[in-house]
């Protein structure tokens, strides 16, 4: 069996050269970000989800199967945290498309 100290040597040897993670957020969300994001959703929530599909057909040309069939688009909301909406100063439906969303902690609805 293997020692515990064996596998902490271990780990720090193939995590060595890995650096520190800036603390922080990676990128934080604009409201120019927002405001795009809900027009270009409000565009494009009218277009219906595409298939893309192969109909296979017998000599006769009737229809057998359908061979694989691929989803081309689909166009989702946006989900941001209640944090970053106040920072924003974005309240729930001011932008169609973008969901604020809230820690269960927070949450009221039982």
């Amino acid at each position: 069996m293997t020692d515990r100290a064996d596998l902490e040597a271990w780990r720090q040897a193939l995590f060595s050269d890995v650096p520190e993670r800036p603390s922080g957020p990676r990128h934080q969300i604009t409201l120019a970000d927002v405001e795009e994001y809900s027009r270009r959703w409000q565009e494009n929530c009218k277009r219906e989800p595409e298939f893309d599909a192969d109909v296979v057909t017998d000599p006769d040309g009737r229809p057998l199967a359908v061979g694989p069939a691929m989803h081309v688009f689909e166009f989702n909301s946006l989900a941001i945290s209640a944090a970053d909406a106040d920072r924003l100063g974005i309240e729930a439906g001011q932008y169609p498309g973008v969901t604020i969303v809230r820690p269960h902690s927070e949450r009221n609805d039982a």
